[in-house]
């Protein structure tokens, strides 16, 4: 929702690296470590990446709120860096077979689940775990990634003019992307210079793609983001289903699921490209996945 490109360092902290060292390495009884990956997912091959402008495209304008630092395209970096020094961890409760999910929620009849685990409601990183549910429970699918989300934190409250991650379960259905499919089995689609997402509140099209040339647009484009022009940060993407069926005017739109770059979104989750293309190439639709997006147990 709504990318920033900033750049500058970000302070680390030595607790934080033990603490996602521990999460990482906690296993459950009679299976293999959360550090494995599973066949299911498996290592994502080779694909075209998203080649960014020599200049940074010009970005549309943002609901009032939002900041916004101008700033020249970074250059992805192919291979997954090792998770970010000060990745919060993400705790486990109580519950009964399999492994204990990491953040409370109602997840229904989804066999496919993705947690967004932060420490606390201002923490602007989390621990993105996928899972499988079989019969003896979840199971973990693949490894704990280090994730970004808003600045603003995590929140009750999501809505337009305020980058907070929103709290709760949302369905995953829908996936997109500069770059070709990956080989998802969801619905995908291949962004150009006429996708938007968008976030006019006073439009019927609120929250929704749409896709249509510059002055013929039913939406207000200074208010909502073009896909395409985002550039390599939207490579990859999955659809957050927040504020979807119907969509409430100006309780916030524009959440993916997103490659990284580094820092804070503007309310979105935003993972290592690798990560993300075995993630989309794990999800089915068949299994009613869904993400589980809140503040770690205690």
């Amino acid at each position: 929702m709504r990318i920033r490109r900033v750049g500058g360092a970000v302070a680390v902290s030595a607790a934080f690296l033990a603490l996602a060292v521990t999460v990482i390495a906690v296993s459950r009884p009679g299976g293999r470590s959360a550090v494995e990956t599973p066949a299911a997912l498996g290592q994502p091959t080779s694909a075209t990446v998203y080649q960014a402008p020599t200049t940074a495209p010009a970005t549309p304008s943002r609901t009032a709120g939002r900041p916004t630092t101008s700033g020249p395209a970074r250059t992805f970096r192919a291979a997954t860096p090792t998770p970010h020094p000060s990745a919060p961890t993400s705790t486990a409760g109580p519950a009964t077979g399999g492994n204990p999910l990491p953040v409370a929620g109602t997840v229904g009849n989804a066999q496919q689940l993705i947690t967004v685990a932060a420490p606390s409601a201002s923490s602007t990183q989390a621990i993105v775990q996928a899972w499988s549910r079989t019969s003896a429970g979840w199971t973990r699918s693949g490894p704990g990634v280090s994730a970004w989300l808003g600045h603003g934190g995590m929140t009750g409250n999501a809505r337009e003019g305020f980058n907070g991650t929103p709290i709760g379960s949302f369905g995953l259905t829908q996936a997109f992307g500069n770059n070709a499919d990956p080989g998802t089995a969801l619905p995908y689609f291949q962004s150009g210079p006429n996708d938007w997402w968008s976030g006019d509140s006073a439009s019927p099209t609120y929250n929704t793609h749409q896709r249509c040339t510059p002055g013929s647009c039913r939406f207000r484009t200074d208010l909502s983001e073009n896909l395409h022009d985002v550039g390599w940060v939207y490579g990859y993407a999955v659809v957050i289903d927040y504020n979807t069926a119907p969509a409430v005017a100006g309780k916030g739109s524009a959440f993916f699921l997103h490659v990284t770059q580094d820092e804070p979104t503007e309310g979105c989750v935003s993972v290592p490209q690798a990560d993300l293309v075995r993630m989309l190439r794990w999800l089915d639709p068949k299994a009613h996945p869904r993400i589980l997006m809140g503040i770690a147990r205690s």
